[in-house]
């Protein structure tokens, strides 16, 4: 049988080593790794040598922003976006315009990204207090995982958050009961919404309305107990959870004690708080928003400890772009700018940056981006491993490539807000393979929109 690909004289990531093994590809899935002399004919060779041969990453949270506000980001320009960073698969959340939250719009999403995705991609459902009803109906359509916001978003994002949001404390575990028949987890993001609404009223009525009043608006109790009532919740109905973007250090141990007792639940990290944090708000201003909110240098320090030490199950970009429009408002006025991140073509690069400075693991790193989301999420060994019958999902690394981080070189619709502006990295992606084929080469994107390719996740049996 002749192959479509064969990739030689890399070092390929296999069982937590770098050995430098040949790769065939046919059809988009991996049929050999051996020694190259010992692989089958192929229609087209790739040279690898001096290059890490990896797992592709997977981005696990990000927001499209399509259907509805394309002004910010699009399936497309994400998914570029994703490739150029060398992600080979995106779940996409469901706050859009309308909500994924119903099957009706769960399959026009599913379509719509069919023919505008660069990689592969999942899709998230909204699992809220109006459509409990929906919530087997879109785990059958194919639903990744689901999503709930225990905190309310601003008055002019009511109408993407129809099907997302708990209502009363009631039907928060309604629905941990229901989802948990699908055998998918729910994802949470865990705020108390009268805590943040109380806190915001009140430093309104102070007149203060800086850069250093958003910190005081989502204050760390906020995060605290909103972990600390769904770990409860969660134990109660025996649901799978994963905590969304965790990063106070109390939220961290209350999602560890909860492991410790026999709870299904995990816990997600955001990148960005591994590399930024208050002291850089008044730089970054309204660009350095983000819920929950950055904190100080001990917060950072605390957030890599639990980091390396496996204590956030996955590591995920939390990509939530807005207009340059929008976020500009906020340096008047903090609360009129909404919390922004454009970080999934830059999170990757400054992963590996810290693999080349010997403060991560390459073993570490692949499990969080890798590994973990493919088998937490139902898509493993489909993806998440260079294995025989695996999807052909590669990125080939260049550990000694420096690269100066801007802007204006990324492919998300929001290139002109790079938290990471000047930044300088050490081991970059140079070229992304989805499904056997280049889909980035050198930061060209090489494919059509219409590639990617819709990933419906393997249940849990229940």
């Amino acid at each position: 049988m002749k192959a479509d690909v064969n990739i030689v004289n890399g070092k390929v990531w296999m069982d937590k080593r770098l050995p430098k093994v040949g790769i065939s590809i046919k059809d988009g899935k991996i049929i050999a790794i051996t020694d190259k002399a010992y692989l089958p004919e192929a229609e087209e060779k790739i040279d690898a040598n001096g290059l890490l041969v990896l797992p592709g990453a997977i981005d696990s949270h990000v927001h499209s922003r399509e259907p509805g506000s394309t002004e910010r980001e699009d399936l497309t320009t994400i998914t570029a976006a994703a490739a150029g960073g060398g992600i080979t698969t995106i779940l996409d959340m469901p706050n859009n315009l309308p909500p994924t939250s119903t099957v009706e719009a769960f399959e026009a999403k599913r379509k719509l990204a069919e023919s505008r995705a660069i990689v592969d991609f999942g899709l998230y459902a909204g699992a809220g207090s109006e459509n409990i009803e929906e919530i087997t109906k879109l785990a059958d359509a194919g639903a990744v995982a689901f999503k709930t916001f225990l905190a309310k978003l601003a008055p002019d994002r009511v109408a993407e958050m129809k099907g997302l949001i708990i209502l009363e404390d009631g039907s928060f575990i309604d629905i941990l009961r229901e989802v948990k028949k699908t055998g998918l987890m729910v994802c949470v993001h865990a705020e108390n919404k009268e805590i943040n609404e109380y806190c915001m009223n009140k430093l309104q009525a102070e007149g203060r309305k800086n850069i250093d009043a958003f910190g005081d608006y989502r204050p760390v109790i906020s995060e605290i107990e909103g972990t600390a009532k769904t770990m409860c919740f969660a134990k109660y109905t025996g649901a799978r959870v994963n905590m969304c973007h965790v990063y106070a250090p109390d939220a961290v141990q209350l999602v560890q004690d909860a492991k410790n007792t026999g709870a299904d639940v995990t816990c997600e990290l955001a990148c960005n708080y591994l590399f930024i944090n208050e002291d850089d708000m008044a730089n970054l201003g309204p660009y350095g928003c983000t819920v929950p909110p950055f904190r100080g240098k001990d917060y950072q320090e605390s957030t890599w400890k639990s980091y390396l030490n496996g204590e956030f199950d996955i590591i995920n970009s939390d990509h939530a772009p807005y207009t340059k429009e929008e976020m500009e408002k906020g340096w008047e006025d903090i609360f009129a700018a909404p919390p922004d991140g454009s970080s999934i073509e830059v999170m990757f690069p400054l992963l590996l940056n810290e693999v080349n400075k010997g403060h991560l693991s390459l073993a570490r790193l692949m499990e969080s981006i890798v590994e973990r989301p493919a088998q937490l999420f139902g898509i493993y060994p489909q993806k998440g491993i260079i294995g025989i019958g695996s999807d052909a999902d590669l990125v080939f690394v260049d550990m000694n490539k420096e690269k100066e981080l801007h802007g204006k070189d990324l492919h998300t619709k929001q290139r002109l807000i790079n938290q990471y502006e000047g930044w300088t990295v050490k081991g970059v992606p140079v070229i992304t393979m989805v499904r056997g084929k280049v889909v980035m080469k050198d930061g060209e994107i090489k494919v059509n929109p219409g590639y990617g390719t819709f990933v419906r996740p393997v249940r849990q049996t229940v």
